[in-house]
C-alpha cells in the first residue's frame, strides 16, 4: 500500500498524539484539535484505510486509532522531523564529555554520561564499553514512572533485557559492526537483545579516546516504550557521536 500525502499526514497526526498522550486517537479528536476543513467521517475513512494497510489498529471497537510497528517504522524512515536539542541540554551532556578525565576516572566518567542521556531522555539508558567489558545502565525508575511498564511482567522484562544487554556485548557490537550507519532504530521484536513487542530501543555505536593511545570503544542505547519520543533521541545520540572526543 502506496500512501498517499494525506493519509501520510494523518499517519503522522496520529502518532504525534500517541506519543504524546498514549491514548487511542479519534477522528474526532483530531478535526477539534486542528480544525481540519474535512469532516470526522471523511478523517475516520481515512484512518481506516491505515487500519486496513497495517499502520493503525484499535485496541477496541469503539476507541479511537493507536500506531502498529509498521506505522511507527513509516514514520521514523519517512515522516518524523528532526528535534533541536535545547541549550541546556547539549551543555549538560557537553560539560560532561568535555571533562579531561585520566583513565583511572573511566568509570566515574560513564555513569556521569549516561545519567545525564536518562535526565534528558527520561527513558532507561544502557552503555556497554568493550575495552573493559563493563555495562552501565541508568534511567529504570524513568519507565516504571510510564503506563506501559506497570504490569509484573513489562517490570520484569525491562531487567530480563538489561541482563541481556550485559551478556551480549561483544556479540551484539559485532552484529551493529555490521550494520549500515551508526545507529539504528528497533521496534518491538526487532530489538536484537530481547525479543518482546513492548519496547523500542535507539542503539549508537561510540568511540571515546580519553587517551591518543587509548580508544574506548562500545554501545549506547536508549530503551522505552514504543511510543517514545524517537526524534529526541535520536539527537542525543547524534550529539554525542558527533562530538569530538578528542579531549
Amino acid at each position: 500500500m502506496k500512501l498517499k500525502d494525506r493519509e501520510k499526514f494523518l499517519l503522522g497526526m496520529v502518532v504525534e498524539e500517541y506519543i504524546n498522550n498514549g491514548e487511542p486517537i479519534s477522528s474526532k479528536f483530531l478535526v477539534k484539535k486542528y480544525n481540519f476543513k474535512l469532516s470526522p467521517a471523511t478523517i475516520r475513512f481515512e484512518l481506516q484505510k491505515l487500519t486496513e494497510g497495517g499502520y493503525l489498529y484499535q485496541p477496541h471497537t469503539s476507541a479511537g486509532r493507536v500506531p502498529s510497528d509498521k506505522g511507527y517504522r513509516f514514520f521514523i524512515d519517512e515522516l518524523m522531523k528532526p528535534f533541536p536539542l535545547e541549550l541546556c541540554d547539549s551543555g549538560l551532556i557537553k560539560n560532561v564529555l568535555e571533562k579531561t578525565e585520566d583513565d583511572a576516572e573511566t568509570d566515574v566518567f560513564n555513569k556521569e554520561l549516561i545519567k545525564i542521556i536518562a535526565q534528558i531522555s527520561k527513558d532507561l539508558v544502557m552503555m556497554g564499553s568493550l575495552r573493559d567489558n563493563e555495562v552501565y545502565y541508568d534511567g529504570v525508575l524513568n519507565l516504571f514512572q510510564k503506563p506501559e511498564f506497570q504490569e509484573t511482567r513489562r517490570i520484569r522484562g525491562i531487567f530480563e533485557m538489561v541482563e541481556s544487554f550485559k551478556n551480549n556485548l561483544e556479540e551484539s557490537w559485532n552484529d551493529i559492526e555490521n550494520l549500515v550507519g551508526d545507529m539504528r532504530v528497533f521496534i518491538g521484536k526487532e530489538n536484537p537483545f530481547y525479543k518482546a513487542e513492548d519496547y523500542s530501543i535507539i542503539i549508537s555505536k561510540f568511540e571515546f579516546s580519553k587517551e591518543k593511545s587509548k580508544k574506548d570503544l562500545g554501545i549506547l542505547a536508549i530503551l522505552g516504550p514504543k511510543r517514545m519520543r524517537y526524534n529526541k533521541n535520536i539527537s542525543l545520540l547524534n550529539f554525542i557521536s558527533n562530538f569530538d572526543h578528542d579531549f
